[in-house]
C-alpha cells in the first residue's frame, strides 16, 4: 500500500476538511501536484499572464499586490496550508485587468496543480467537482470577511484582528507591507503600535 508522502500531508488535510474520499483516490490526485519555491520578493505570477495553475501554499507567506495611485497596494495574504490563483485566468482564461501581482512576501515553498489536470478530475467524478464547488464558496465567504474586515473595523481593530490571527506577522513581514494590507499608512501603523505599548 502507498502511503501518502509527509510533504503532500497538508494538501490531503485540506481536501479532506471538505470532502470524505477514499485514500487511492486521494493518492492518484495528488500525484499531479508538482513542488514550488520561491524567494522572498520573487513574483510568482502576475501582469499579462493568463494564471493556468491553483498554488497550494506550505510555507511562507505571499501577497497579493496590485498598483493604485501609483503606489503598490497588498489587497490579500495567502499563508501556509491555503490555495492560491489568480481567479480571472484560472475561471475565465484571460489575464488579471488589474494587473494584479502575487509575490513572495518570504520565502515560499508549496505545490501548483495545472487548472487543465483539475478539469480533468471534475470530469472523471462528481467528487472532485464537488470539492472544487465547496473550496470556491469557502474563499466567496474569505472574499466577504475580508470585506467586512476592511469595511467595518476600524485601523486599530484590523490591526488586532491582524494580530490574533497571525501573531507572528510583525516577525514576518516588513510594516510598510502590513500597513497596505490593513489599508492604512505607515505614520498610522506607528501610531496604533506606540497604542499597544
Amino acid at each position: 500500500m502507498i502511503n501518502i508522502s509527509a510533504d503532500l500531508l497538508p494538501i490531503s488535510f485540506f481536501i479532506r476538511s471538505f470532502i470524505t474520499v477514499e485514500e487511492d483516490e486521494l493518492i492518484d490526485f495528488l500525484s499531479n501536484f508538482q513542488p514550488v519555491s520561491y524567494q522572498k520578493e520573487q513574483v510568482i505570477h502576475g501582469g499579462q499572464q493568463v494564471c493556468k495553475h491553483l498554488y497550494f501554499i506550505s510555507r511562507g507567506i505571499v501577497r497579493e499586490e496590485e498598483k493604485f495611485k501609483n503606489k503598490p497596494r497588498i489587497g490579500w495574504l495567502t499563508f501556509e496550508n491555503e490555495l492560491l490563483t489568480d481567479i480571472y485566468g484560472f475561471i475565465r482564461d484571460v489575464h488579471n485587468p488589474n494587473k494584479k501581482y502575487y509575490i513572495a512576501s518570504t520565502d515560499v515553498e508549496g505545490f501548483k496543480l495545472h487548472k487543465d489536470v483539475l478539469l480533468g478530475y471534475y470530469q472523471k467524478n462528481p467528487l472532485w467537482e464537488r470539492l472544487g464547488r465547496l473550496v470556491a464558496e469557502h474563499y466567496v465567504l474569505r472574499v466577504a470577511e475580508q470585506a467586512d474586515f476592511l469595511i467595518k473595523l476600524s485601523s486599530k481593530e484590523r490591526y488586532e484582528d491582524l494580530l490574533n490571527r497571525r501573531p507572528s506577522i510583525l516577525q514576518e513581514l516588513p510594516l510598510k507591507q502590513i500597513a497596505s494590507y490593513l489599508g492604512i499608512t505607515l505614520p498610522s501603523l506607528s501610531r496604533i503600535r506606540g497604542l499597544k505599548s
